[in-house]
């Protein structure tokens, strides 16, 4: 894949294409989505209320979590009136992401009002995160492919609606995203010192967006390791000094807040949401069950994860998705692209870009085998690797002369089925 770099009026005339759509899609998820009707909605907002009225940074405490109430308000899918304050639960979440939205808390007084231009916040993030994969797929493929993976990200259809709510899961991605490229960029050069410190500052604003920012460390961590360096240790030491920095005054407030042992809040949020449901003992059957979720749910499954799709959609793009793994196999074979055309200089950058996925994969799994929450936003912040993945792999497929007009459609069907996601599933199943 060391294609040379090209910036010709028709590629960049889909790269504009492609943002402009995102707009008007991400626009119309964030308009007519009902209020509240997205995971955790009314938590993300109250914590950035508390922010935007100067109230500090909240503090989980028990009452926090007010399952009989929560579950009151989506069986009737937060009508107008609902009294939301009392749903605070995510307040022991890392604060940048709120920090960033509470000016536009601010803007407006009117509460459902306050949502929907929060949501517009998290929509101009996730623009900054399509445009940021764009350019870490051109760092490994060529042009048309890196469209592809900027394309597929920013249509997929549970990310547009990840990124038009009120969510911290859309800023993390857009951090390690940033990190990624970062790293990306120094894969000949190598990360001296200059590269480590601000990868270390991305892994720290990562880590205080969402744990899942940890996916940075795997990244830094990687890169220094893996590209050329003289100075190595300085590098390590220097990224290691600048994280810690960014992230142990958030530890220190977290054990004055939580106790010593419990810095994350993780312990209290156990206690606060003792109700959520967990997952027990695994067989086959509840593992197939939460895999099938997890699809699902990666794909597109909307509201507080009880709007599915129709089961055709999820049976075509069960076969799209075996059609991506087939090229994925291709691609890493050993008559695959990864051994006979990529760079071999190039070959660790692959595995840096993989680490990502690869950590917020075990977070997942982790997680899962206290509380049952299959949910494949949580694989988003490793948005940028996967649309690598699924670029390299559909290049691998298809004809050089056929990639243009076979990505084209790819990513027209993703515009329709985004379309169709919203008018023919969210908007009829949440309007009260």
């Amino acid at each position: 894949m060391a294609e040379a770099r090209r910036t010709d009026r028709p590629a960049l005339a889909a790269f504009w294409v492609i943002v402009a759509i995102y707009l008007a899609i991400g626009s119309l998820y964030a308009l007519r989505t009902p209020v509240y009707n997205a995971p955790d909605e009314p938590a993300h907002a109250n914590y950035v209320r508390a922010l935007s009225r100067r109230e500090g940074l909240p503090v989980l405490v028990p009452g926090d979590w007010d399952l009989p109430l929560l579950e009151d308000l989506k069986a009737r899918r937060f009508p107008e009136g609902s009294d939301v304050a009392a749903i605070r639960y995510e307040s022991h979440q890392p604060p940048i992401y709120y920090l960033v939205l509470a000016p536009l808390a601010q803007i407006v007084s009117e509460e459902r009002a306050q949502v929907v231009v929060m949501r517009f916040g998290s929509l101009a993030i996730g623009l900054l995160g399509v445009v940021l994969i764009y350019h870490v797929a051109r760092c490994l493929l060529d042009a048309d492919a890196a469209l592809l993976a900027m394309g597929f990200a920013a249509f997929l259809p549970m990310r547009v609606a990840v990124s038009t709510s009120v969510s911290n899961d859309i800023a993390v991605e857009l951090l390690v995203t940033a990190a990624l490229l970062l790293a990306l960029n120094r894969r000949r050069t190598g990360v001296g010192p200059t590269a480590a410190a601000m990868l270390g500052g991305l892994a720290a604003l990562a880590f205080l967006s969402k744990l899942s920012g940890v996916a940075c460390v795997a990244i830094a961590g990687s890169a220094i390791l893996l590209f050329p360096v003289r100075a190595r240790k300085r590098s390590l030491a220097i990224a290691s000094a600048v994280y810690l920095a960014g992230i142990v005054p958030w530890l220190v407030r977290g054990a004055i807040a939580y106790g010593p042992l419990d810095p994350l809040g993780l312990s209290r949020h156990d206690q606060v949401v003792v109700a959520q449901a967990r997952t027990g003992p695994l067989d086959a059957e509840i593992i197939g069950s939460m895999a099938s979720t997890l699809f699902r749910s990666f794909w597109g499954q909307f509201g507080w994860m009880g709007v599915l799709m129709d089961e055709r959609l999820y049976l075509g793009l069960a076969m799209f998705s075996l059609v991506i793994a087939l090229g994925i196999g291709l691609f890493v074979s050993p008559w695959g692209s990864f051994w006979t055309a990529v760079d071999r200089r190039d070959r660790g950058a692959w595995l840096v870009a993989a680490a990502p996925l690869v950590v917020v994969a075990a977070m997942t799994a982790l997680y899962n085998l206290t509380y049952l929450q299959p949910q494949g936003r949580y694989l988003f912040p490793a948005m940028a690797t996967v649309g690598l993945a699924v670029a390299a792999g559909l290049r691998e497929i298809v004809a050089t002369r056929q990639r243009i007009p076979v990505f084209g459609v790819i990513l027209s069907l993703m515009v329709a089925i985004d379309l169709i996601c919203l008018f023919a599933f969210i908007e009829p199943q949440l309007r009260t």
